[in-house]
């Protein structure tokens, strides 16, 4: 079984066979049709792997409302939670907004680095 997969949007990686870590590309604006490509990407990676979502988000350039509303629309019962990793000023007033007015179905956290996210994320199995 491989444990990445490349699509127009993102890099995935599966990390220690309990992470799936997205990493979105440079300068990419993420549309409907991108998240969804990356949600079904995802599935044959981890199979039915209890695990978290680590969301890298730090070189997103934008992201539709209908993507951030796909995205918030998973409810799998494998996911434990989801990390995104930001860093910039205006990611973090942008992810605030996601988190305050996007009804999301798993635990969402922010967070500004790899090791922190994937620390909470062990607190959820």
């Amino acid at each position: 079984m491989t444990n990445y997969v490349e699509t127009k949007g993102a890099n995935i990686y599966i990390d220690d066979n309990k992470y799936v870590r997205i990493v979105f590309k440079k300068n990419v604006s993420i549309e409907k049709a991108h998240a969804q490509e990356i949600t079904e990407a995802i599935s044959p990676l981890i199979a039915n792997v209890l695990h978290g979502n680590l969301i890298d988000a730090r070189q997103l350039l934008f992201m539709s409302s209908e993507a951030r509303e796909h995205f918030a629309s998973q409810d799998n019962s494998q996911i434990v939670g989801v990390a995104i990793i930001i860093e910039s000023r205006i990611q973090i007033g942008f992810a605030n907004l996601y988190m305050k007015f996007t009804k999301r179905k798993l635990d969402t956290k922010l967070f500004n680095d790899i090791d922190s996210a994937k620390a909470w994320i062990d607190t959820k199995f």
